[in-house]
């Protein structure tokens, strides 16, 4: 009988322990292999914890003033003869609102995001320490934690 295997993963979509190489790979899109593999459940859930602790307390540590948080979630309407996408950007303390359309021949959702984060970014003032980006597109967690930096 073949070994069964544990994989985590710490920087991805959606960081946490898979059981299979496949679920491993949906979570990292094959591009960057920010993964380990483990012969246990319980050394991969130990790994996985001692990293999410140093990244609690990295976080912790980041706590400022000059943090934003940015919720986004990308949409657009392809009924085939005519694509869209508009952004909404929403400042918390109601000095600036924003809602545009997107320019341009690309009109995608991951592009919206990605477009919208721009935005919020170049409306801020004042100077930002930290950054916090929610977000539930794959494409925009690896636009901004990995791809960058080739």
């Amino acid at each position: 009988m073949p070994l069964k295997y544990y994989y985590i993963v710490l920087i991805g979509c959606t960081p946490g322990v898979y059981s299979t190489l496949e679920e491993c790979y949906k979570q990292v899109n094959n591009i960057t292999l920010y993964y380990k593999k483990f012969l246990t459940i319980k050394e991969a859930n130990k790994k996985y914890e001692k990293y999410q602790l140093k990244v609690k307390r990295k976080k912790e540590k980041l706590n400022s003033k000059n943090k934003i948080v940015i919720y986004t979630d990308g949409s657009y309407k392809d009924n085939q003869k005519e694509s869209y996408a508009r952004i909404g950007v929403y400042h918390k303390d109601g000095s600036k609102e924003i809602a545009e359309p997107l320019t341009g021949n690309l009109q995608t959702n991951n592009y919206t995001e990605l477009y919208a984060i721009i935005k919020v970014l170049e409306t801020c003032e004042d100077p930002i320490k930290v950054i916090e980006i929610k977000t539930n597109s794959c494409f925009v967690v690896n636009s901004i934690e990995t791809w960058i930096y080739k």
